[in-house]
């Protein structure tokens, strides 16, 4: 039986040429899958009236929907990121090199990031590298936190060797060099690894230093549309 259907795509026939490593990338920037974590969870929120929440109470645990929210759609970019980079080999042949290797970078940076996310939330967690079935999702154990700490230290050096300074007009939310660095410095610093979280943010003043970031001029003009585009923004969904 032939079990790709003919008429629309499958895990069985896509990733085949640039346009399609191009729709899966662009997949990975869904606003969807990024959960903030919320102000009323800081002592930086208050309102009138407002008797506390889960974090406030001590009560969250693994059934809170920030939480559920936060740690399956980290997870569903990881999957993801794990079935193009052991498919994406099928268009080789007919993908420019230096695209096929800005393509490979933007996804080793998310998982990075995903995994980043995890292990400054959770500690501990699966770490998983490549695609598994469902049965052995099941009984996944965690990986101890440093390990996978390495992991994502190594592929956002690799992501911001691949990754261009910077794009055209058309693709200015588009992850970069210095976006690999800012998630380097940035988990760096919330594990105390202080070098190099000196090291990556001195990369990322090197490029300010050669226009591709600066302050904005004006700073309520980042909360409109005219402020979109500002060279101030490194990372943006």
């Amino acid at each position: 039986l032939d079990l790709n259907p003919l008429s629309q795509s499958s895990s069985g026939n896509f990733y085949s040429n640039q346009k399609e490593l191009e729709m899966a990338i662009n997949e990975l920037y869904r606003s969807g899958f990024y959960a903030n974590d919320p102000d009323r969870y800081t002592d930086s929120f208050w309102e009138r009236g407002n008797l506390g929440n889960p974090i406030t109470f001590g009560t969250i645990n693994a059934d809170d929907g920030q939480v559920l929210e936060y740690w399956n759609g980290a997870y569903r970019i990881i999957t993801r990121v794990n079935s193009y980079l052991a498919n994406m080999t099928k268009a080789a042949n007919n993908t420019p090199g230096q695209v096929y290797d800005r393509l490979q970078a933007e996804a080793r940076f998310f998982r990075a990031y995903q995994y980043s996310n995890l292990i400054t939330h959770f500690g501990d967690v699966p770490f998983i590298t490549e695609p598994i079935d469902l049965s052995t999702s099941y009984s996944l154990p965690r990986t101890d936190k440093n390990k996978i700490l390495e992991f994502i230290f190594s592929e956002l050096d690799w992501a911001s060797q691949n990754l261009p300074k910077t794009y055209g007009s058309g693709e200015l939310k588009r992850v970069a060099q210095g976006t690999a660095l800012l998630i380097k410095a940035r988990t760096a610093l919330y594990t105390g690894k202080w070098a190099i979280a000196k090291s990556a943010s001195e990369a990322i003043m090197k490029l300010a230093g050669e226009g591709v970031y600066q302050l904005h001029p004006n700073y309520e003009d980042l909360f409109k549309k005219s402020g979109q585009a500002s060279k101030e923004i490194i990372f943006s969904i």
